[in-house]
């Protein structure tokens, strides 16, 4: 649908429409720098539904948040594929 600026960020816009058009049309701004969805708004029938990220702090994150924890287990239930 173009371009939009949502909390300084340069987003491109999208509207969906759902095969069902009862539902309404999802509207979502992804950003250019971050390429991730800053906002979205759901409008249709029976719901609304609206959501943005505000005061987006770029940061580094250290690797150590990624790592699993001591003593963690791997645990399969049956039926899940791998």
């Amino acid at each position: 649908m173009g371009e939009e600026t949502i909390n300084s960020y340069l987003c491109d816009k999208y509207a969906f429409t759902y095969h069902d058009k009862s539902m309404g049309t999802q509207y979502q701004w992804i950003s250019k720098k971050l390429k991730v969805m800053i906002k979205i708004d759901s409008k249709g029938s029976p719901f609304k539904m609206s959501s943005e990220y505000k005061n987006i702090k770029e940061e580094s994150v250290p690797d150590s948040l990624f790592e699993l924890p001591a003593g963690y287990t791997k645990i399969s239930k049956p039926g899940l594929k791998k």
